[in-house]
């Protein structure tokens, strides 16, 4: 793993004109879903131009593991724009173990 992004909802103006949840890092990221190009998008709030992209099935949240598309060149772990990166948003306590769907087994 190249890197670990703590997520939290936040209720903004953007949440409410679209009905998405909008993730807000624990530090310098924000993961939002762009309507007009059906994408999630994972930024860094510090440099707007190093993005990820997800384009999943309009019903579905980023939850689980995804293929996100490199937006930018070294927007995470150093790979081109292009180039796909498999990331995992987990809902999962510290306990249970995040399958590929999102969903949690317990580890013991």
């Amino acid at each position: 793993m190249c890197v670990r992004i703590g997520l939290s909802v936040i209720n903004d103006h953007y949440s409410r004109i679209f009905p998405r949840p909008h993730f807000h890092g624990i530090m310098n990221s924000e993961l939002y879903y762009e309507p007009a190009n059906n994408t999630w998008r994972l930024q860094s709030l510090r440099r707007p131009e190093k993005y990820v992209l997800l384009s999943p099935p309009s019903h579905i949240l980023p939850i689980g593991s995804w293929n996100w598309a490199m937006g930018s060149d070294a927007a995470l772990c150093g790979k081109d724009k292009g180039e796909i990166l498999e990331l995992t948003f987990s809902l999962c306590y510290p306990e249970k173990y995040t399958c590929n769907d999102g969903s949690c087994i317990p580890l013991a």
